[in-house]
């Protein structure tokens, strides 16, 4: 752990405002380029696969480690279909009348140890991405209630028990359960439920929303998709202003505490299903008062973070065909 200080974060503030006017320019004075940025991350990178991990804690600090077939120019100060430039593909072509799309790639690309670059390459990273049934590796997401199960986590149930749970089971299961539960709520068969669905304008939140909105379909609920600006994300869900909100949150550390009293406990102003229950309430009290993280030693109190397992994945350098060689 890294060791805390005890120095006011207000002084800290002020001294680097401080600092930072007097390393400034002289009036007059031209800015000098060159020299480094330091930028802080709030925790390492999950892992060096950014396919697996859709976080800001992977994108930000191992993007610049990869090539892309095209990217967003980062000169530009907004992201939009205008702004996409090519990177490893020098050029792209719709035909077929816009049901294909063809990346012509950039000639004598090789990788680290001097392989060259070829379309297998590509085809093999958008198997991985989108999870092909021939894929050779497996990327993507992990289902998982708010804490993730062994091995991605240490407080979560373990997955047999998880997988049966409503929500949690094979999906033609779940989903059957879902359409018997609209019929009793008086939902006559044929009918479309018709349902308001809002999530922020940012592109994690709006591939989930969209997600949710094909399954909410699949079981006849018909979701119309309200997008909302950040600024107006947050006091949209503090004032309950939506029906169904597709929201993301996610803690630093592996914690029952940074979840539940923000998520599940009566009156939390984070808890923005509003969902309450005493009796909950007193087990998350019980839990944080006394219990320890399964397999950690001790027979009392919190284990500390250096007891609690933890999961290092398989990361692979790249998206390499395994005509040459497979993750590592």
């Amino acid at each position: 752990m890294r060791p805390r200080s005890n120095v006011p974060r207000g002084l800290c503030l002020v001294l680097l405002a401080a600092l930072a006017l007097a390393s400034g320019p002289a009036g007059g004075q031209a800015p000098k380029r060159g020299g480094i940025l330091n930028a802080m991350l709030a925790e390492d990178p999950p892992g060096f696969s950014i396919h697996e991990s859709s976080t800001i804690s992977g994108v930000w600090p191992l993007s610049p480690c990869y090539s892309n077939l095209v990217l967003f120019d980062p000169l530009k100060p907004h992201e939009s279909a205008e702004t996409v430039v090519p990177e490893l593909a020098e050029r792209w072509s719709w035909q077929d009348n816009y049901r294909n799309l063809v990346f012509f790639l950039r000639k004598n690309v090789r990788w680290h140890d001097g392989q060259p670059f070829s379309a297998k390459d590509v085809k093999y990273t958008f198997d991985v991405v989108r999870e092909a049934r021939d894929a050779p590796a497996k990327g993507g997401a992990f289902v998982g209630p708010a804490l993730m199960s062994p091995p991605f986590g240490a407080w979560g149930l373990p997955d047999k028990e998880l997988k049966a749970l409503p929500g949690y089971r094979a999906a033609a299961q779940d989903k059957s359960e879902a359409r018997r539960l609209l019929a009793s709520a008086g939902v006559a068969p044929g009918t479309l439920l018709k349902v308001d669905l809002v999530t922020r304008n940012f592109a994690i939140y709006v591939d989930l929303a969209s997600f949710v909105v094909d399954q909410l379909k699949q079981i006849g609920v018909e979701a119309t998709l309200r997008q909302v600006d950040t600024a107006a994300w947050f006091p949209t869900l503090a004032r309950r202003e939506f029906q169904i909100g597709a929201n993301l949150t996610a803690g630093v550390v592996d914690d029952p505490d940074a979840y539940f009293f923000e998520n599940y406990k009566c009156g939390s102003p984070r808890n923005y299903t509003d969902y309450c229950d005493e009796q909950v309430d007193r087990l998350i009290d019980a839990q944080s008062q006394g219990s320890t993280a399964p397999g950690a030693s001790g027979s009392s109190g919190r284990s500390s973070a250096s007891s609690r397992p933890t999961w290092r994945g398989r990361c692979w350098a790249g998206a390499r065909s395994t005509s040459r060689s497979g993750p590592t």
